[in-house]
Parts: C-alpha cells; structure tokens; sequence
C-alpha cells in the first residue's frame, strides 16, 4: 500500500526503513568489535530471547494450543542465529565476511519462503481474480485504442471513457493507458466536485466520448461494441471537442451558480464560461472553429488557435497548481474555467498556446535533494 497517498502506514514503512538501516550499522559494529563488553552482553541477550521464544513455540506445539505469531517467532529464530554468529567470531571460528553472508541468508530464507508451495497457477482464475481482472476486456480495449488511433488521424478529440466501476472494478484507464473520468477508489481534485458528473451536459462539457459497462450510462448512448465478457462499449452522441473557444466570461460567486449555468439549456457552453471570482474581459464576434489540440503528453500540450476577435480558449483537463501556460511563447495566464476546467486568454489572430506542468515543489525538492547531497559530498571529504 506504499503507493496509495491516503494510507498512513507509508509512514510506518518509511520509519520502518529508518530502522533497518541503523539495525545494519549495529549488526556491522558487533561484528568488527566480537571481544568487546558490550558485544558479550548483547550475545547473551539475544540467547536469551531467542530461547525464550522458541522455548514457548516448542511448549504451544506440544500442547495444540495457538502457534505463536509468526514475526514473533521469526524474532525468536533471528535472535538465536544472530547470537550464534557472534559467539562464533568472538571464537574466531569464521571471519567477518562469512558472518555477514550467513546473516544475509538467513535474512533472505526469512523474507519469503524458497519453496514454491504458495504460488499459485497462473490458469487458476479463483487464485488470480486480482491480476485476471486487469487481464480481461483486451478485446475492449483493443476496440478503444484503434477508436483513438482514428480520432488522432483525423484530427478529432482524444478518447476519454466513463467507466462503470461496479462491473470493471479496476483503475481500467490508468492500467491501459486510456483517458478516463472516475475510476475504481481513485482520487480526484477538488475542484471537480463542483461538477454534476452524471449529467449529459457535464459528460460532454468533460470530453467524455464513450462510456464502458453492461449497460449505458444514458439511455441517448449508443452501442458500438461487445466485448466477449459482456462488457460493451457506448458512443456519447453529444460531446464537445477537447478544447475549443469561447467569447463570453461570467464572474460566479459560488458553486452553485456554475452547476446551475452548465446545466442550463439556454447556455450555449460553446461560447460561455463561468470563472469563480475575477472574469477576464472577452470580445464578442462570430463562431470560432480553427481550434485544435496539436501534441498533448502528460506534462504538456500544444493547441493552435485561430481566433476572430479576444477569447478565452478552453482545454477540457483539470485545473491545477503547478500548471502554466504561454501564447505565443510569451507567459500567460491559466484561468479556472466552468471552475474546474484550464482556461487562456488570446487575442484576434493566430496564436500558439502551451500548456506545461511545473510545480515549484518539484524545483523545490530537487534543489533541496542537490544541497542534501553537496553536504555529504563536504563531509564525507572533510
């Protein structure tokens, strides 16, 4: 669970790390001093605990009661054969390298069993449901990526999906490399929580292009596609490029008031933005449609845009810190469009805008990592 931000043990992980670290400085320095005092105390010592808890393992298993735990007893067989080592080099009976190669062994024998008991056919699908689930729907998944490899080519918005979490109960879009809004425990923004996802107005101001499940997200989809499992593949027939023009900006208060202008059939979400706050001023003039999304990778994108008179132009990704932007290589702006969605304004013309994502943590951090290892580098010379 190391790579889950909510859970609190990766503290425990880190700390337990922390540890091993200093257990191995400890375990070297009794090693290289076997005749000293303190070495003879904690040889005995471990004897002691290591015979204690075999000693209670061995009566518990006599008398069929409960086994101990299992890292008790993994303390009990580490502290004898740590004590054992050290009685031998204190004897001079096998030198330090040879102390140090048992002691890894032993280590490596208890991490995880050598033997080939556990694991589990790779066919037996009772066993495997975890990693079978990630396998399945390659027939869907293959549909969806020749999907993408045309929209690509005829210059259309990238795929996005909704996924029904319920009959594919897996991250399906971060494991297969495909845009996805939700997803299995998955984390999101905070500012995407303004958004009423359900709606077919919120799906398609989101890019949404397709829906994956059972059955439609909306009764207006369309099936395209029927994967083996049952698991089929439904067009949304009426979504919204993934960037576009607008030439209206509304200063918004609250939350509400933007669900309530997106949900609104009145408001051409073409043309219309909602901004929490300070709203730019915006020209009015006729239709744009010379929008179109050059490159796009996870940290950065290109969109040429053509516009009459000032707009604003609109990327249909989330709104973040660490985002900037520049028109024409010059710095820009990034504006929290419908509250949520990243926004640049740009003048009459044809213009050039860049997305990159650029956290200062991320320069922070590095510049702290370069100073950290400058001063090992000082003090391991001096």
């Amino acid at each position: 669970m190391l790579g889950k931000a909510r859970i609190p043990v990766r503290a425990i992980h880190l700390l337990n790390f922390a540890i091993a670290v200093l257990a191995a400085y400890g375990v070297d320095s009794a090693l290289t001093n076997a005749h000293a005092l303190w070495t003879s105390r904690l040889r005995k010592g471990l004897a002691v605990v290591g015979a204690l808890i075999l000693g209670a393992a061995t009566v518990a298993a006599l008398t069929s009661k409960p086994d101990l735990n299992k890292a008790v007893l993994q303390v009990g067989v580490v502290s004898l054969a740590l004590a054992g080592t050290l009685l031998a080099r204190y004897s001079n009976a096998i030198g330090r390298r040879s102390a140090v190669v048992i002691l890894v062994s032993l280590v490596i024998i208890e991490l995880y069993s050598p033997g080939t008991a556990t694991f589990a056919n790779r066919f037996d699908k009772d066993h495997n449901k975890f990693v079978n689930t990630l396998l399945e729907n390659k027939d869907v998944v293959t549909f969806l990526r020749n999907q993408q490899y045309a929209s690509q080519n005829s210059g259309g918005s990238p795929v996005r999906v909704e996924v029904n979490d319920h009959d594919i109960p897996t991250n399906f879009g971060d494991w297969h490399g495909i845009d996805m809004r939700g997803g299995y425990t998955a984390g999101v923004t905070s500012n995407l929580l303004r958004l009423e996802w359900s709606t077919q107005r919120t799906q398609s101001l989101l890019g949404i292009t397709h829906s994956v499940g059972r059955e439609p997200a909306r009764p207006d989809m369309e099936e395209i596609f029927a994967g083996e499992s049952g698991i089929k593949v439904w067009r949304n027939p009426d979504v919204m490029p993934r960037v576009w023009a607008v030439h209206e900006a509304r200063a918004v208060k609250h939350d509400y008031e933007i669900r309530r202008m997106i949900q609104d059939p009145d408001v051409d979400l073409h043309r219309t933005t909602a901004i929490l706050g300070e709203a730019p001023t915006l020209e009015t003039c006729a239709p744009d449609g010379d929008v179109k999304l050059l490159r796009r990778r996870t940290d950065r994108l290109t969109i040429s845009a053509t516009l009459s008179c000032t707009g604003m132009v609109i990327l249909a990704e989330p709104y973040y810190p660490g985002w900037t932007a520049t028109v024409d290589d010059k710095p820009a702006r990034v504006w929290e469009a419908y509250g949520s969605l990243r926004g640049v304004v740009v003048e009459k013309g044809a213009h050039e805008v860049k997305f990159a994502y650029r956290p200062l943590s991320v320069y922070g951090g590095a510049a702290l990592t370069a100073l950290g290892i400058l001063l090992t580098v000082i003090f391991v010379r001096r």
